[in-house]
């Protein structure tokens, strides 16, 4: 199986976690300053950091050769495009809004499908 690398969306303290729940397999690392990871000493984000994020992940998890399938949520999307912008994505989904259940509450499930479905189509 190919690896999903996942970039979720700056200010969501638990969007990796979240994500990773969704995805058995998935590549899911937290941006500076959500999750565990502190944030960056006088830090603040451009857009392009979190493309930057992506590459770290992959080289540490020892991933860095065939281009991943990659997605993104909000700014994570953003990092995604840069990502295949630059031929570092055999495939792209982009999450722009989470679809909302009938609770009111995001359903984080649907976004996981297209991203499957996409996957299955690369």
């Amino acid at each position: 199986m190919r690896t999903l690398l996942f970039l979720h969306e700056v200010g969501d303290v638990d969007g990796a976690t979240r994500w990773r729940a969704l995805g058995a397999g998935w590549l899911v690392p937290d941006l500076p300053g959500h999750g565990v990871v502190p944030p960056e000493e006088g830090a603040y984000y451009a857009p392009g950091d979190v493309a930057l994020v992506g590459v770290r992940a992959l080289a540490a998890a020892g991933l860095d050769g065939e281009p991943p399938l990659v997605a993104g949520h909000g700014w994570g999307a953003f990092g995604a495009e840069l990502l295949a912008a630059a031929g570092r994505a055999s495939a792209l989904v982009l999450v722009d809004e989470v679809v909302r259940s009938p609770s009111g509450k995001p359903d984080y499930r649907w976004a996981r499908d297209q991203a499957l479905k996409a996957a299955s189509t690369a």
